[in-house]
Parts: structure tokens; sequence; C-alpha cells
């Protein structure tokens, strides 16, 4: 998800606290503006929301912006946020930081300063402990202290890995409205946007016989071939028809860019058979288990191409466990069934962020000519990157 968060010590009536302030305002009204999705506590914590909660969830993010002050590395919260994130092996990057003149973090002695005060903070918290008569009802205490010695842990890390990026000021990024803030940002995105494609499995399921209709053997060709060419892995049920053509056309193209067949292709089939198609990666589930149901547990995404019985089913399989359908309504059979249930249904929302105008769009495009066919495949491959 391309959520990106924003960890900050809130400002005060100081006149720094005013600019930390100011500078976080016109940050995420900067980004906003440029289409980006910014998630900031004062806009998203609920009244009674869990604060805690919402820092992990910080510390989880695949982007944060760190406006570091010296508030921030002095305040538990702040650091709890920053503790959370370096837990992860790639915290650099995943952070994206906005360095304050005040925070002292680029010599021995500012670094140093930080560093006493989390061990003082941490010695007043146990202090603080022993004189409880009721050790045991001190749970909130002994959390607080648990945080404290993680930051504690974390801060030399923290403090480092900050010093040793390539930082523009503060004042800079204002005087450049965020400019080489917004372009990492989006380079990152799409990074990660490309990684995300590479791993998503798609389920093509459609009529399993021998002999199919020419539009719906040029159709699962050609999605074979952009489904391949734009790094999706491929999952089908190992059936002639469909199964095998999509098979195939995948295959032609991973063989071409020396890719093993079997990292990108599963193909489900039960205990007591083999697959049509003979290659990819081979998973066997117990007889009388229908395979063509089995096949969703293995996508996050399903296409349906024609189909008569078993590709309605699993459509039904696919909208329980709320994976995004997909069904081509030039193809006929169980495909265009689907496609009428589903605009019929909308409010269930079996897809997000398609609206039922651009679903209805995309998906019904006539395929009497390979212009249409091509055009309906390029738009499933645009649906597929929504998610």
């Amino acid at each position: 998800m391309n959520e990106i968060f924003i960890s900050y010590a809130w400002g005060d009536n100081s006149e720094t606290g005013k600019q930390r302030e100011e500078i976080v305002n016109r940050l995420c009204e900067t980004l906003r503006a440029k289409g980006f999705t910014i998630t900031r506590d004062k806009d998203h914590l609920n009244y009674r929301g869990s604060i805690r909660q919402f820092m992990q969830r910080i510390g989880k993010g695949n982007f944060v912006i760190t406006v570091i002050s010296d508030k921030y590395l002095r305040s538990e919260y702040c650091m709890f946020e920053a503790a959370e994130i370096m837990k992860n092996e790639d915290a650099k990057d995943r952070m994206f930081p906005i360095v304050l003149p005040d925070a002292q973090i680029y010599d021995i002695k500012g670094q140093t300063q930080y560093i006493n005060h989390w061990i003082t903070q941490k010695e007043e918290l146990n202090q603080e402990f022993k004189s409880i008569q009721q050790p045991t009802l001190a749970t909130k205490i002994l959390e607080r202290i648990k945080d404290v010695e993680e930051i504690s842990y974390k801060l030399s890390d923290f403090m480092a890995l900050i010093a040793d990026m390539n930082v523009l000021t503060s004042q800079i990024h204002l005087d450049t409205n965020f400019k080489a803030l917004e372009k990492a940002l989006a380079a990152k995105i799409k990074e990660n946007a490309e990684k995300h494609q590479r791993d998503l499995a798609v389920l093509v399921v459609g009529t399993g016989k021998y002999n199919i209709p020419e539009v719906l053997y040029k159709t699962t060709k050609i999605l074979g071939n952009a489904l391949a060419s734009e790094g999706y892995k491929l999952v089908c049920g190992g059936w002639e028809g469909v199964d095998y053509v999509v098979a195939e056309e995948f295959s032609k193209i991973l063989k071409t860019r020396d890719i093993r067949l079997s990292s990108r292709l599963t193909q489900v089939v039960s205990e007591n058979r083999e697959p049509i198609f003979k290659g990819g990666s081979i998973e066997h589930i117990k007889q009388g288990v229908k395979e063509w149901i089995e096949s969703v547990k293995y996508a996050q995404a399903v296409i349906l191409l024609g189909g008569e019985g078993g590709t309605y089913e699993t459509f039904e399989f696919a909208a329980q466990d709320r994976v995004p359908v997909f069904p081509v309504a030039g193809t006929g059979g169980d495909a265009k069934r689907v496609f009428d249930e589903m605009l019929q249904n909308w409010d269930e929302k079996l897809i997000d962020d398609v609206s039922k105008e651009e679903f209805f769009a995309k998906l019904n495009v006539n395929l009497d000519n390979d212009m249409g066919i091509e055009l309906v495949v390029d738009n499933i491959m645009d649906l597929l990157k929504r998610l």
C-alpha cells in the first residue's frame, strides 16, 4: 500500500514548535496536492483510539517521513516510532528524513547528549518502579521501561543512519516545495509496485475442453503473453483448453527471458491426474476436491474466460475469499454470467478502487477483431496494477 506516514513531534507554543508545525502542514498539503496518500496522527487517530497501535503502524509503514527535531529525539512517543522503524532490516529504504536545525545529531557531542538523556530516563523509571509497594500492579510502568530500553538500544543506530544519509536542510525543502522528497518518494513507490507485481499470482480459469472458439483461443493466448511480459506469476488448473493455451504462451515468453518456468507457473491438479501442459510447479490436492476451487488459494487475482460451470464455481469461492475477479464478458459462458452478476451486485465491492462504470467499460469490450482482444487484455493489465 502506498500510504506515507509522518512521524514528528507535535508543535507547541514556542517559536520552534510553531515552525515544526508549519513545516509538517506545508509538507502534507504539498504531497496531498501531488496525489500522495498521507497519514498523520492528527488526521487519522480517532478519539480514544490507541496511540500505541498507531505508533506501531507507523513503524511498520512502507514509507515514513521522519521530521527530526530536538524535541523528537527526546520524545518517548516519537522515539518509540523510530525504534519500531529500526526493527526492520530495510529501515533505510523506508525512511525519508527531514532534519530540523535544532536536532544535534551530526556530531559526537550532540549524539552523546541524547544517549545520556535516555539513560537518565531509564534510570528514573527503574527507581519509580522500585518505589511501588505492589510491583505486580505496575504493568504500565514495566511497559514504559521496556519501551525506553528499546529506544536506548536503537538510538545510536538511528542517529548514525540519519547522519549518514544525504539529507537536505528543512529550508531547502521549503524553498523547493519538497521537490527532492517528492521525487524520492515517487521512485520508491514505483520500485515497490514493480516488486509487488512480480510477486502477484494471477489465476486464469475458463473453458476446459479441446477446440475452444477462435475468439477465446486468441484472447487466452494474448493474455498469457501479457501476464508473462508484465512479470506476473500464473496459476491454472492443468486442464485442456484455456488452461493449456495460457500456460503454453506464458512459458514461451519466460523461455525467451531465460526464466525458470517452475518459479512463475503453478498448476493445481488432483492427485489422480497430471496437467495437460507439461511444465511449471505442480500442486497435487486430494482426490475428490474440486481443484478449480482450491486453485484460488494460490492467487491474489482471478481472470475468467468463457467457462461452463466450474468457472462460475471458482468465482463463488473467490468472492467468499475476497479475491478480486475480472470476468471477460466477450468470451461468453460463465465469464459473461459473472460479469452481469457483479454489475448487478456492485455494492458488494469485490474489486477495490474500480468504479462500476470503469469495470463495465474495461471488461465489456467487443472481441470480434484482434484490436478488441488486445484492448481488453491491456485493460486487464491496467486493473491488475491497481491491486
